[in-house]
């Protein structure tokens, strides 16, 4: 069998592919609703970008399957439109969250109160949602452009004919679907240098003198697992950058229709692109070990603390007690202690 023979098997497994990025998409919902993480706003558009994952791979499966199918191709001339349509969807709003991900965690290294301020949970769904609903109108506004063209002098064809209607097209094909790639390597590339700062000790965190042991351990234990998400989501936007840029690159200088039977290339690229979709969850699941000994240390440390409340309390009691028991011992010691001359912020309340 020749290379290009085990290729073209290696493509037709695009099924296989979808199957296990389900899946594992799947556990990623499951693991990022945890309530430990769900302090962390970048979740929320992890969870975005896993059920986004799922239907991407679902309908360009759907859509590789009515193109790869003679019999049927003039019947499903719609669904090819359809599947096409919310699979170009899907990887735009994919891309867009991936932009929203490497700015938040560069504002994240940054500055900390930046990102408590502007990266709420509220704010981050209010996000989430502008960039599903902007892309899809836009995407729909291109799908007018694309095909109801062909329909004659119907209402669809003045619109897709009108100049406006071709900017949208040619924001929506190149601005939205190509620029985040090199988007999300510049910030990509402004993280990295902002943690070897970090790294170096040109900006240090100091610890809050007014604090005890167990929150100061908490606020460092936070502080790792934040930096850990950062260096796992600059993990996934660098795959992310690796396995869409020839994607985007044979759709610069190659459009297919709908109705051709996909070249070798064609197979390659998308299959690729795929990868994109299905296997993050090998990051996630490399980082998955050191997230959940910190989550432990953490609920280890939160129990400490809450056990130790009812023996702080204790003590407090034990103490006006004897206060209340023996006045005449306290008064005797102030009067002592101010007659040697101690100030008055030491005596005992």
């Amino acid at each position: 069998m020749a290379v290009t023979d085990y290729i073209i098997v290696l493509c037709h497994g695009y099924l296989l592919l979808v199957i296990i990025g389900t899946m594992m998409n799947a556990v990623v919902i499951v693991v990022m609703t945890n309530k430990e993480l769900r302090q962390f706003s970048v979740c929320i558009y992890i969870l975005a970008l896993s059920f986004i994952d799922i239907l991407y791979l679902w309908f360009h499966y759907l859509r590789l399957w009515l193109e790869g199918n003679k019999i049927i191709v003039e019947i499903s001339h719609g669904y090819c439109k359809f599947s096409q349509f919310f699979s170009a969807t899907c990887t735009n709003i994919s891309c867009c969250i991936m932009v929203a991900i490497a700015l938040e965690r560069l504002v994240s290294v940054t500055s900390a109160l930046l990102r408590r301020k502007y990266f709420t949970h509220g704010k981050v769904k209010f996000i989430t949602f502008c960039i599903c609903f902007v892309i899809y109108c836009l995407d729909s506004y291109w799908l007018i452009y694309t095909h109801a063209i062909k329909d004659g002098d119907s209402w669809q064809c003045s619109i897709a004919k009108s100049p406006a209607s071709h900017t949208i097209h040619t924001t929506c094909t190149y601005f939205i679907g190509y620029s985040p790639i090199a988007i999300v390597l510049c910030l990509n590339i402004a993280i990295f240098v902002r943690l070897q700062y970090q790294y170096r000790g040109l900006f240090v965190i100091r610890q809050q003198a007014s604090l005890d042991q167990v929150t100061q351990l908490q606020q460092k234990n936070r502080r790792i697992i934040d930096r850990q998400l950062t260096i796992m989501l600059c993990s996934s936007s660098l795959m992310f950058i690796i396995t869409t840029t020839p994607n985007a690159i044979y759709g610069i200088i190659h459009h297919a229709n709908f109705n051709n039977q996909p070249s070798l290339i064609y197979n390659i690229v998308t299959f690729t692109a795929g990868l994109n979709y299905s296997v993050k969850f090998l990051i996630y699941l490399y980082f998955g070990r050191s997230f959940r000994l910190k989550f432990l240390d953490m609920s280890h440390l939160r129990s400490k603390k809450r056990s130790d409340c009812p023996h702080i309390e204790s003590q407090n009691m034990e103490m006006a007690r004897r206060d209340i028991v023996h006045p005449q011992v306290n008064s005797i010691l102030t009067t002592r202690l101010v007659a040697n001359g101690i100030e008055s912020s030491v005596l005992p309340s």
